[in-house]
Parts: structure tokens; sequence; C-alpha cells
């Protein structure tokens, strides 16, 4: 990189107006940023921007094929991004959005081909995390929520960790402190005939199968 790598300090617990609008400013101008979320960090960008979603690949050493999720400011979105929305949709989210949970839809041909899965869904979150929708609210689209490591790495809570990995290869580091850990969040698939989970994280299958039950999915 030509320019080394800006850092800001933010208190994820105030919202900063003035340094949201500096960390959007550089989303709408293509910037790759890693950012704290409510769980780990993750590595971002404005997903719609391919060279950028390129240069997130290639940092990770991701292989292409395997999508990247996103996260949204407001579940009004989903609807202007993914289409044949299922019923178990809003039944699921009305219990676990905001929330820790990221569902995969059929995504519309709205985005780079790099960004979508096989079949063409997308993976997508609403964060249980006001200052991180306060963002993605003021960037004006939704922005890219990779895990900040490399590929197969496990995910990383501290900034002092993800400086070493990452300085001089992104274009800013939102240092926000230590993130809470733990487990990442867990993903389901809508796009088939029955809800498949992906991946167990904070929340648990149990608590899912309680809530189908709950609800009678059949």
């Amino acid at each position: 990189m030509s320019n080394p790598t800006k850092i800001i300090k933010v208190n994820p617990e105030i919202i900063e107006e003035e340094k949201l609008e500096i960390i959007a400013r550089n989303f709408r101008e293509g910037k790759i940023i890693v950012y704290p979320t409510e769980t780990f960090y993750g590595l971002g960008a404005n997903p719609f921007n391919r060279e950028a979603v390129i240069r997130i690949y290639h940092l990770k050493r991701r292989e292409f094929g395997k999508p990247l999720p996103i996260v949204i400011h407001e579940k009004s979105q989903v609807e202007e991004l993914a289409y044949d929305i299922p019923e178990i949709f809003y039944r699921i989210t009305e219990r676990f959005w905001p929330g820790p949970l990221t569902i995969v839809l059929k995504s519309k041909e709205i985005f780079p081909e790099e960004m979508i899965g096989e079949g063409g869904t997308i993976g997508m979150r609403l964060p249980d995390f006001e200052w991180l929708r306060r963002l993605i609210e003021k960037t004006g689209f939704p922005i890219i929520a990779t895990s900040a490591n490399i590929s197969g790495g496990r995910e990383i809570s501290s900034p002092i960790e993800l400086t070493k990995i990452f300085y001089g290869e992104v274009d800013l580091i939102v240092d926000g402190g230590n993130t809470p850990g733990k487990r990442p969040s867990t993903v389901i698939d809508l796009t088939g005939s029955r809800l498949k989970i992906i991946r167990e994280g904070i929340i648990s299958k149990k608590q899912l199968n309680e809530f189908l039950k709950e609800i009678n999915y059949d």
C-alpha cells in the first residue's frame, strides 16, 4: 500500500457523530476497514465495490466461491437485497434480530459475483450493537462483515493483535478496544425447503430448535 494505515480510536458505547462520519466516508470511498462488532473485529468494505471485495479476499487469503456476509442497519433493508423471502424469516427475526444470527437468503442481482454464494445467495445480519447500526446507516449501504483474520485462523477481539496483522494492509483500523469475543454469530440458510443450520455460534441449535417447535415449524 502506498499510504500507511490510519487508526481511529472510538468508544463503542458513545455515538461520536464526527468519527462515525469519517469512518462512513472511508467506506464510501472504497476503503478497506477493520472495525469492532458485538462479537469480534470485522473486516469490511462496500459490498457493491468489486475492487474492494476482491481486496478483502486477497487480504484474508480466502478462496473465491466462499461468499462474504454483510451487516445491515434495519430489517427493512432485507427486501432491497434479497428475494423469495420465506415466511419463517419474519418469524425468526422477530425473536433473534437484532442479534448474532446471520441469515442466508437468495440474493438479488445487485452485488459483484464474488460477493454471492453458490446458487446466488447472500448472508446478512442485523447486529445488536447500536454503534455499528448507526455507522451502517451513515454509510448509506450495508457493509461487508467477514471476520478480521486470515482464513482458517481464529477470530480476533484485540485491537493490538489486529494491528500486528493488518497495519499496512488495510486503509483504516477502528480501534474500539477489546470486543466481547466469546463465539461468532450463528449462521442459518433459508434458501431451501427447510431451515438449515450452517454454523452454531452464540445462538445454540437448542435455542433455535426450541423456537421452531414453539411456532410449530414443519
